[in-house]
């Protein structure tokens, strides 16, 4: 689930034209990948390949997790072998696997649904890129439960297996490939310690891995808003991710000339109705990483005040931000509105508001921001805003 949350390739499309799919499930096992890795290849075999380390934290798997795998593959040898493999992890008999093969076995009570809709789930249209409610509504403080940690952990022999093998499976093939290690807060030093073997495994193997638990605050983070639980980025902090690995993909690996078709429609298409979907969580230069500057703090103490004077009917205020030299303010109506720029700069930390209708209820945020040589650059801001309504 990682990748759904950290990654979005719908930014990424947007930002830099790398079309890029995440192939995942919840609690996806480290055991599943070279088998997975296979099976893609089959229709991309000189893509790169990015995979999270981060899937090695622990030994539990389910058949929830089989059949989440399982669903999207098509019948094949490999997909045989998936489920061999697993099976025989969670210790299952013959006659147990059987729900793998044929899983109205296991899910009848859902046949209504399975009429409807197929046995095999859809694609949503805009590849991938997450929009379920906590990623684009909820935001969590992790600053207190992040830990950083040099510590090392025995990795169990079943997970060392699983390594080589999928490292000499790469390494015969001579795959590309990158493996990420996200920043996330873990429960314990012993789940970071063996997230660092297996780091040291791969590398020792001559592989490249990108270690982010220390890069938080290079990749602009925040362990205050970006994150709407422990492991798993929301909406804007996934923004700021994906924006980091694009970059670091781009300078590191050269896949200008990969013989790869992308159906560019279909990510213009996407991506337009995927803006739609989360214009009301996202303003419009959230998306411009590069006028960022994640230094500049998020205005303290913004506040709504009632009192009528001049034509206005209220005014904001907030305390200064130290490096900006202005402020902007964005507005929007109701939950579901899009935030809407309603002011040019301002050097004041008071805004006069204008213009709401009784009964309605609005959102305001303030921005700061300065200008360098021609260009604005936007800091951090209060994604929800402060309600205000007559």
């Amino acid at each position: 689930s990682d990748c759904y949350a950290f990654f979005n390739p719908i930014f990424a499309w947007n930002e830099s034209g790398m079309a890029i799919r995440t192939y995942s499930c919840g609690s996806m096992p480290f055991s599943a990948i070279e088998l997975i890795v296979r099976e893609a290849r089959k229709t991309q075999p000189d893509a790169l390949y990015i995979i999270n380390t981060n899937s090695v934290e622990r030994d539990d798997l389910d058949a929830e997790t089989i059949h989440g795998l399982i669903s999207y593959m098509p019948g094949s040898e490999i997909r045989e072998q998936l489920i061999e493999k697993l099976s025989d992890q969670l210790g299952y008999s013959a006659v147990d696997k059987l729900e793998f093969r044929f899983p109205w076995i296991r899910i009848r009570e859902f046949w209504g649904n399975i009429i409807l809709n197929g046995l095999r789930p859809q694609d949503d249209g805009v590849k991938g890129a997450s929009h379920y409610s906590t990623y684009l509504n909820k935001e969590t403080n992790i600053s207190d439960i992040y830990m950083t940690c040099e510590s090392r952990e025995e990795l169990p022999d079943y997970l060392i297996e699983s390594a080589n093998n999928l490292l000499d499976y790469l390494e015969k093939e001579n795959v590309k490939v990158l493996f990420v290690n996200v920043p996330r807060a873990e429960i314990d030093e012993g789940t970071m310690g063996r997230i660092n073997s297996m780091n040291d495994l791969i590398e020792n193997r001559g592989f490249s891995v990108l270690r982010l638990q220390e890069q938080w605050d290079d990749i602009g983070l925040s362990l205050s808003n970006d994150y709407y639980n422990r492991k798993h980025t929301n909406i804007h902090g996934a923004i700021k991710f994906t924006s980091y690995l694009t970059d670091y993909i781009q300078a590191n690996y050269d896949i200008s000339g990969l013989p790869v078709t992308v159906d560019e429609e279909s990510w213009n298409q996407a991506a337009e109705t995927y803006a739609a979907m989360v214009k009301t969580y996202v303003p419009d230069f959230e998306l411009d990483v590069k006028a960022r500057d994640y230094s500049l703090e998020a205005p303290m103490n913004l506040t709504a005040i009632r009192e009528e004077k001049d034509g206005a009917q209220g005014y904001l205020q907030w305390e200064a931000v130290s490096g900006a030299e202005g402020y902007i303010i964005y507005r929007k109506t109701g939950n579901d509105g899009a935030w809407e720029r309603v002011s040019d700069m301002q050097s004041e930390t008071r805004f006069s508001i204008f213009g709401i209708q009784k009964g309605s209820r609005y959102f305001y945020t303030v921005v700061p921001v300065y200008e360098e040589n021609g260009k604005m650059f936007y800091g951090n801001f209060s994604y929800k805003g402060i309600r205000v309504e007559l």
